[in-house]
């Protein structure tokens, strides 16, 4: 793991933080209220292993080169706070773990965005959201992304309530866009069922 400059400044207990989100090649795990840490994952279930190979690591830089793209451009997705070599703890505790040192894996480190995932929202806020969800693919295309044709907008994007909407008020609050693997092409049927989401 000499290839990273930071190592990771603590350790990671796989069982002590709660699993966020998990892909067919990831899984993230929340490691403080408002930082989560992605590690690339092959297998299923209780075969699923992080890697720690060549290939693990590319992806991994290149995923924070891409967000921080983004970010340049305007388009709202969670802040990438760097690539580190983590000292992972894989077993249970409290026997294993005593025992056996930490091993190394790479991961990424990014904001944590406390919001749902738009397929989770209130029926009545859904064609809102799609709207607005289109209009932040809709700036990342024009920017000159292509879309890969297997995004789910309505697993991949998340919304953060206004934290000051009253009761009885209708605050857009924030879109921010996930599943960077899975973006972009122009083509916005296969993000949304129909070419654009309508408002009520």
């Amino acid at each position: 793991m000499s290839r990273y400059p930071t190592k990771y400044p603590g350790e990671i207990w796989r069982w002590n933080h709660p699993r966020v989100g998990a892909g067919p090649d990831a899984a993230v795990f929340q490691i403080s209220p408002d930082r989560i840490i992605k590690f690339r994952t092959t297998g299923e279930g209780l075969f699923r292993r992080i890697l720690k190979d060549a290939g693990a690591v590319s992806s991994l830089y290149s995923e924070d080169r891409f967000v921080s793209e983004l970010l340049k451009r305007g388009i709202s997705v969670p802040e990438s706070i760097g690539v580190y070599a983590v000292p992972l703890r894989t077993f249970r505790p409290p026997f294993a773990s005593l025992y056996l040192r930490a091993q190394y894996y790479p991961g990424i480190v990014m904001q944590h965005i406390d919001g749902i995932f738009i397929e989770d929202a209130p029926e009545d806020r859904q064609a809102e959201l799609r709207s607005m969800a289109f209009a932040e693919i809709s700036k990342a295309i024009n920017s000159g992304l292509k879309y890969t044709g297997k995004y789910k907008w309505n697993k991949n994007i998340i919304w953060v309530p206004d934290k000051d909407e009253k009761e009885g008020e209708r605050r857009p609050g924030r879109i921010y866009l996930t599943g960077f693997k899975n973006l972009f092409l122009n083509n916005f049927e296969k993000i949304f069922p129909e070419s654009e989401p309508k408002s009520n």
